[in-house]
């Protein structure tokens, strides 16, 4: 029924067995619960954390989103294994440090073009050239301590920060945080007089759902454009192309005359697309094209590079005229390189101690235990005294002394410190043992573990025969390292 009345098939709404006219404008909205890899990456870089961790994510997905993210987080982006364990430590933030009123400002003063034209002049004799300030900060400066919690203050003094001619810009990769102009501005009083409203305003912006209909009348979804997001405080809304250096180039006009008619500060959202992005790939590479793997996107770059396994004797021809049909398209260049992943192994990287980036050394640690019969149950990054290091945890420490000269040798080829973890996996010993023990036997107490003497303890209600038990008793010590004592 409510479909009925967005689309305009009715005017009436049954409630409760009753006819009821409805006449309210009833809009359609397409919602999404979740971001897109595009999405994930924009906000990190607006987050710009110390490390991520990615443990959700089918096929290459969570190594697409790794290398979107990695130029965002400023350690390091993990992909664990299931039972892998990372541990972290961090210094406790430092505080913030409460500023004073610059000379000629205070909280009875407000934000408009002149003032922010001088607090900029203020602040450039303070230095250094390049600083970012945060829109707190900046309130401090304006109104003293309490400005940075004054948030009728700050809204007002970021409307004249993101004003045309501002004598601040918002950093690119962390837009809450501002920086001088390096050329001075043209005024901000004459780019927009104090408390004037974008053009076609003047009664306030459109309503929301008059406002979407505005924007799906000029830029329907052939443009590229899958989502708009309304910023409601702000008076803007965010327009996601799923190229918007491309949509930013061919709808700027288009753009600019929204704003006019509807009131709001639209902008274009910068982050590409991903699944846009890799159907573009898709279709730009030729059929008879074998690609090695994923294409990699450098999101700093605005660069793609796709590997190919098998092409055609031409195929060095041909990239000249694809790679400009694909940049036409995504406003992205895309390069082609020759050879699948044995051809072109992954850029080992490795920190000034000579550990390998841990992604990589965890890999390693999974190839060289990848065709033993006993397998490292958990991995974990940990970190003491002496600094990070890498434990295995196996089924019990009696295995993992087995392998100790493999776990040397992978130590030296990664770089890393590797431990064996103390630790004794007691419910896979169980479970081993039930697997073992024929289910004919009949047990009268147990099995029980007795950790430090390595034994597993098991009260039968008769006597197995010696030749029956043996057998048994030799593959449980093999795959756990544990004696079985029967009673």
């Amino acid at each position: 029924m409510l479909l009925d009345l967005a689309e305009g098939r009715s005017r009436d709404l049954r409630i409760g067995g009753q006819v009821v006219p409805v006449a309210c404008r009833v809009g359609r909205y397409s919602l999404s619960a979740h971001a897109d890899g595009a999405e994930v990456a924009g906000l990190l870089g607006h987050l710009r954390p110390l490390d991520v961790v990615l443990v959700h994510g089918e096929g290459n997905a969570r190594p697409g989103l790794a290398r979107a993210a990695a130029p965002q987080v400023r350690d390091g982006v993990y992909l664990p294994s299931l039972g892998d364990t990372l541990e972290f430590a961090y210094r406790r933030p430092r505080e913030r440090v409460v500023l004073q009123a610059l000379p000629g400002f205070g909280k009875e003063r407000l934000p408009d073009g002149p003032g922010l034209a001088a607090l900029a002049g203020a602040l450039r004799t303070r230095g250094p050239e390049g600083r970012l300030f945060d829109v707190r900060e900046l309130a401090q400066y304006w109104a003293g301590p309490s400005g940075g919690g004054d948030s009728e203050l700050r809204d007002r003094l970021r409307g004249w920060l993101d004003a045309a001619g501002s004598p601040f810009e918002a950093d690119a990769r962390r837009p809450f945080l501002y920086r001088l102009r390096k050329e001075p501005a043209v005024p901000v009083e004459a780019a927009m007089a104090p408390g004037a409203a974008p053009a076609g305003a003047e009664s306030g912006p459109l309503e929301q759902t008059a406002a979407t209909a505005k924007i799906d009348a000029l830029l329907p979804s052939a443009t590229g454009l899958y989502r708009k997001s309304f910023r409601v405080e702000e008076r803007r809304v965010e327009l996601c192309f799923e190229f918007p250096a491309v949509a930013a180039r061919l709808y700027a006009e288009t753009i600019g005359r929204l704003c006019e008619e509807t009131g709001w500060t639209v902008s274009v959202y910068p982050e590409v697309r991903l699944s846009s992005l890799f159907e573009a790939v898709s279709r730009t590479v030729p059929s008879d094209w074998q690609v090695a793997r994923q294409p990699a996107y450098h999101r700093e770059k605005g660069l793609v590079v796709l590997h190919i396994a098998s092409v055609p004797p031409d195929w060095q021809e041909q990239t000249t005229t694809l790679s400009r049909r694909f940049e036409e398209e995504t406003g992205l260049r895309l390069v082609f390189e020759r050879g699948g992943p044995e051809d072109a192994p992954v850029r080992e990287q490795r920190d000034a101690e000579g550990r390998i980036e841990i992604n990589q050394a965890m890999a390693a640690l999974d190839r060289a235990f990848r065709d033993c019969p006993h397998r490292p149950g958990k991995k974990s990054r940990k970190t003491d005294a002496q600094g990070p290091y890498l434990e295995l945890g196996f089924i019990s420490p009696a295995v993992a002394v087995r392998y100790t000269a493999a776990i040397e040798a992978v130590a030296r080829e990664i770089g890393w410190r590797v431990v064996v973890g103390d630790r004794t996996d007691q419910i896979a010993i169980l479970s081993v043992f039930r697997e073992l023990w024929p289910s004919e036997w009949p047990i009268r107490k147990g099995p029980s573990l007795h950790v430090a003497q390595g034994r597993l303890a098991v009260v039968s209600g008769w006597q197995p025969p010696a030749a029956e038990l043996a057998p048994i008793a030799a593959a449980l010590k093999e795959r756990t390292g544990f004696e079985l004592v029967v009673g």
